[in-house]
């Protein structure tokens, strides 16, 4: 089971504030971390930025019950952390704990801040998914705290308000008194926990005691997508009642005061299908009569001071910052052949009411992080060929190369030595050749290109004679780095040590070598392991000679290291990789 494999598996994020609250265009941090009871293949742990509204209610009962609900969607974005790519296969994680951390961009808009109510919700949801061969694909969410920000800076929440109501109160058939009442509130904005005051005056011309009372109320609308059909559910949050008035008081004045509970939506007025609206109810209650009331709309707001018109852009130039974050997860290196290519593309899209979208699509030239020289390509490599003559030539020549290894970098020297034999009527020449192979894969064809990059000639070996010979070839500080993770495309070298004899074929021996990315801080590294510097050559004429070095079995691809030490993150956002 998949939950006895991975354990302890945690989202964490970089909170913002003390609130933990996010809004639109915020940049959220964080890290991913789980624990593995053993060795697990995983084909890709991918993460979804999510933002959505749905309401549901229902009416009638049995045969006659109907169902009414709606969504909007306000955001859908995916991120691969991780992906089984171009090694051509799932990755091989080891048991212990593993940590990869994330950034992404809340995209800039109007939306509503977070709410769950008996019909309905606004849901923000950041989840990752983890895909293992053979396995259901297990996913994990958490939710976002988003918060609408309203700018403190409009007139119509700063300022006060005001009103009054009279009733007159009767007596059987007699009219027993007027009873008036006017109340004010400060501002119309207001934050949750904040105390609400409220002034209020009155007048009690009756004859019966009346008793002050204010009450907070959240009025919860749920519409369908056309509007057509609502639900709307009241709830009283808080009271107060103020001291009774006797009859026949006048210009009596009060203070109430009301405290917003702490956990209260926000007021939502930005969604299509659901609202959230509050208000103040100020009610005079005479003794045998009906209730007498002021209402107070206000909005209940985590008030944030924004520029005005966030969302219209005036003429000029408008820059905006970005950040995103590529896969932890080996890719290739950017690269353009004749019947193929890696890109890595970064697009941007402008959209406009009643009009098309603009996009810009740019190339960003990617780099396969710089490792250390591997123990394989380390090994030293070392064959032997010989060759009897034919036709025009008599005699037989042979020769035993091998190469200090097979990993190489940009401007490096690549030494070779040599002992040639040449028991033949001819004049012979060494020459040496560094070559590129291009392949390209398709529905099980392979398409082929190779280029000499660079060539060079040694001294002649007169007839029967025997030379050791060394040479120093050096790598051209501009070639390209070898591209071998890739599926459908490989880049390889290969180093060809060959004997020129006229008028015959030239016996010749190949070695693969890998090129490697240069650090940035030096063309060559200078820490390398030393590598064997004595040379002994076996006899000719082998079928099948020892080798002095060989390529070993290539091991599986193994996870990205745990970077829960790191203190800074890589930049990122968007989150769509590609092979």
């Amino acid at each position: 089971m998949l939950d006895k494999t991975i354990k302890n598996f945690n989202i964490n994020f970089n909170a913002l504030n003390a609130n933990n609250t996010f809004s639109s265009g915020d940049l959220l941090t964080g890290q991913i971390s789980f624990d593995l009871s053993k060795a697990t293949k995983i084909r890709s742990i991918k993460m979804c930025l999510a933002g959505k509204a749905d309401v549901h209610w229902t009416s009638g009962s049995k045969k006659n019950k109907r169902h009414y609900y709606a969504k909007i969607d306000f955001f859908n974005l995916t991120s691969m952390i991780l992906q089984e790519g171009a090694v051509g296969g799932p990755a091989n994680f080891p048991p212990g704990r593993h940590v990869y951390p994330f950034t992404c961009q809340i995209p800039q808009g109007d939306f509503p801040s977070s709410f769950h109510g008996p019909h309905g919700q606004i849901a923000y949801n950041l989840t990752v998914g983890i895909d293992r061969p053979w396995r259901m694909s297990k996913e994990f969410v958490t939710e976002l705290n988003m918060v609408h920000h309203i700018d403190c800076n409009q007139p119509e929440l700063m300022s006060p308000l005001s009103g009054s109501n009279s009733m007159n109160v009767c007596s059987l058939s007699c009219v027993s008194g007027l009873i008036t009442m006017r109340g004010s509130v400060e501002k119309k904005g207001f934050k949750c926990g904040e105390t609400i005051t409220i002034n209020c005056e009155f007048a009690n011309g009756s004859s019966r005691t009346v008793i002050p009372k204010a009450k907070l109320k959240q009025k919860q609308l749920y519409f369908t997508r056309e509007g057509a059909q609502r639900r709307l559910i009241v709830k009283n949050l808080v009271s107060v009642a103020g001291l009774p008035l006797s009859a026949h008081t006048s210009d009596f004045q009060s203070d109430l005061m009301l405290t917003i509970p702490a956990e209260s939506s926000l007021t939502i007025s930005n969604c299509s299908i659901l609202r959230v609206e509050y208000e103040i109810e100020l009610t005079l209650c005479p003794r045998a009569s009906p209730n007498m009331a002021v209402l107070f709309p206000i909005i209940l707001c985590d008030i944030h001071s924004i520029p005005h018109g966030k969302d219209l852009l005036y003429p000029g130039c408008h820059e905006f910052p970005f950040n995103f974050q590529f896969p932890l997860q080996e890719m290739p290196s950017s690269f353009t052949g004749s019947v193929g290519k890696v890109v890595y593309l970064l697009e941007t899209k402008l959209s406009r009411s009643m009009r098309l979208s603009t996009k810009d699509t740019t190339k960003i030239p990617f780099v396969t992080k710089p490792c250390d020289m591997s123990e394989d390509l380390m090994i030293p490599q070392h064959n032997s060929k010989n060759k009897k003559m034919h036709m025009f030539n008599s005699g037989t020549v042979a020769m035993d190369v091998k190469i200090e290894k097979s990993g190489f970098f940009p401007g490096e020297g690549l030494k070779i030595s040599a002992y040639i034999q040449n028991n033949s009527s001819r004049q012979i020449k060494p020459k040496y050749c560094i070559y590129r192979k291009h392949s390209f894969f398709a529905r099980g064809k392979r398409r082929l290109d190779t280029k000499d990059l660079l060539k060079e000639v040694g001294e002649p070996i007169p007839p029967s004679a025997s030379v050791t010979v060394n040479r120093v070839i050096t790598i051209p500080p501009d070639m390209e780095p070898s591209i071998l993770n890739c599926e459908i495309l490989k880049v390889e070298y290969r180093l060809r040590v060959y004997l020129d004899i006229k008028y015959d074929s030239d016996p010749q021996i190949k070695f693969p070598i890998t090129i490697l990315q240069v650090y940035q801080s030096s063309a060559v590294p200078v820490n390398r392991p030393a590598t064997s510097t004595g040379y002994e050559f076996g006899a000719f004429g082998y079928q099948n000679p020892t080798p002095w070095g060989a390529f070993s079995t290539p091991q599986p691809f193994e996870p990205p290291p745990s970077y829960e030490d790191h203190v800074g993150y890589p930049s990122l956002m968007d989150f769509s990789s590609k092979k």
